[in-house]
Parts: C-alpha cells; structure tokens; sequence
C-alpha cells in the first residue's frame, strides 16, 4: 500500500487521480493540497462529491508530507517547484504532471532530483511522449537550418 498525496485536488487531474486512489486497493490517499481557497479545511470526500473519507485538504505540501510515501502533482509551475522541494527535503517521491514549465524551473526540478525520485512527464498520454521522441528524431535528419 503506497499512501499517497494529490496536490492541486480540486483541478480536472487532481481530482481524477484522488478519485482513481480511493477506488484502488494499491493506494490509500493520505493528503492532498490546494491552492484555491474554497476548498482548504474541507474534506476531499466532500470535494470529489462523495462520502466525507477523513482527510483534509492542505494549503501546502509540508501539512502532510510526513504521513506520505509519494506526492502526485498536478498544479502549476510555481507550486510544482515548491512541492518538489518539500518532497526531496522530506525524501519522498513524487510525480509531476504539471504543464507550462520553463527551462530554467526544469532545470531547477532536474537539480533536486538528485535527493529524491522524481518522475516529471508534462503530458502522461503514451502517445504524445512517442510523438515527442519522434519529432526529436526527426529534427536530428533534417536539421537546423530546416524551415
């Protein structure tokens, strides 16, 4: 059993994957985060529309960090960078999800995953990472100087 941590709970991601943990009998959803205010203090039952199941939404990673083995984020780029932070200072995993990043904030994320795993793929769709490998590929023959 993995205890698990969602961050960004009340978006369209956050809240799919905390919904696919509490139907699994591999994952028990031990925290979760938010940003937006409406949904700090509540229970996450509460906020995927089901029975309340006892734990409640977080403002930051660090409320629940100690009760996790990994943290799954779905948030932005800035909340992305604090979270991994929090999560490799506290020697957890974590998988990010979160789109938008720049080079200089993944290169900050590649830095700290020298202290804990970490897993980022800006799009989890197996066949849009085969397209981004192929159009790698493809750059390579044609070049730089191809318009």
């Amino acid at each position: 059993m993995v205890n698990l941590i969602v961050c960004g709970v009340c978006g369209k991601m956050g809240r799919r994957i905390a919904t696919l943990a509490l139907q699994s009998d591999q994952f028990k959803l031990i925290g979760a985060t938010e940003k937006n205010p409406d949904c700090i203090g509540k229970d996450v039952g509460t906020v995927l529309g089901i029975a309340p199941i006892n734990v409640k939404v977080s403002e930051k990673l660090s409320d629940c960090i100690d009760q996790g083995d990994c943290v799954i984020d779905f948030t932005n780029c800035k909340a992305t960078l604090e979270n991994v932070r929090c999560a490799c200072e506290n020697k957890k995993s974590i998988v990010i999800g979160t789109t938008g990043c720049d080079a200089e904030s993944i290169e900050q994320i590649k830095k700290l995953s020298v202290m804990c795993p970490v897993v980022m793929a800006p799009n989890m769709s197996l066949g849009v990472n085969i397209l981004f490998e192929i159009v790698k590929e493809t750059a390579k023959y044609l070049g730089s100087d191809f318009d």
